[in-house]
């Protein structure tokens, strides 16, 4: 029998962003990088950051992003996410524990029509032939520090980075009791590498929401450049319902 997580969702629905609406377009994002740094985690903690709905990976592990937009409808912004793979029925999906973003006109869209939990802070992405570094960092204080060494030249096709899951507050579906939206860009890779995965530095007190997460081993690290989507969504699920018993389509019934 596979185990659910044991996330208290209506705590956590305090610190979720309100959905305000469901987005009307997709953004394009021409000419992104992405650095990805995945690592295994404490299995402990990790059950706890995940809802019941949600099946936790066995081990658990975590995947950390930084990534440069230097085009989007609001113009360029810098975005870090922190997520947890879990399964939503079969599918592997990555659930959003804390996003960081470099601009307060991105913050509120992407909050309030895609469901990002979102800090404003610097978020710095710097690639070089010999190292790949994404970082985060608040008031000069780093909040994580993630790296890319010894990278070698891959296709494209090698790569996987894994779709969304965004836990909401909202009215749209499911009552008003929470919706997790599931959001699942596109990705046109024009360049790719892979290497080894480090992470130079890790301080998350201060956010309830990845705190008690605890890496533990690092599994690989990945740098891309890409032209990418942030979809219209066709999809969301009750965060304590598994599979197709909680899943909703989006569209004129709603």
């Amino acid at each position: 029998m596979p185990f659910s997580g044991s996330l208290d969702v209506v705590r956590a629905l305090g610190s979720c962003p309100q959905l305000k609406s469901l987005p009307e377009d997709a953004w394009n994002l021409p000419g992104a990088e992405i650095l990805q740094f995945s690592c295994e985690v404490e299995e402990e903690g990790a059950i706890e950051l995940i809802p019941p709905a949600l099946h936790p990976s066995i081990p658990p592990y975590a995947v950390i992003s930084v990534a440069k937009y230097p085009v989007s409808p609001v113009g360029p912004f810098s975005l870090a996410q922190v997520r947890l793979v879990a399964r939503a029925g079969i599918r592997p999906r990555a659930f959003l524990l804390q996003a960081f973003i470099d601009s307060e006109e991105a913050a509120a869209p992407l909050s309030e029509h895609w469901g990002f939990k979102i800090e404003t802070a610097t978020v710095d992405l710097a690639h070089r032939h010999d190292l790949s570094q994404g970082t985060v960092s608040i008031e000069n204080s780093t909040v994580l520090d993630i790296r890319l060494e010894n990278a070698h030249v891959l296709s494209g096709q090698e790569l996987n980075i894994i779709d969304g899951l965004h836990l909401t507050r909202s009215e749209i579906a499911n009552d008003g009791d929470g919706l997790i939206l599931q959001v699942d860009p596109e990705y046109v890779f024009s360049y790719a590498e892979r290497g080894e995965p480090d992470l130079a530095e890790w301080n998350p007190e201060g956010f309830d929401s990845i705190e008690r997460l605890v890496p533990v081993y690092p599994i690989v690290s990945i740098y891309a450049r890409c032209d990418q989507d942030l979809p219209v969504l066709r999809f969301g699920m009750d965060p304590n319902k598994e599979g197709a018993r909680g899943s909703v389509r989006f569209g004129a019934e709603i």
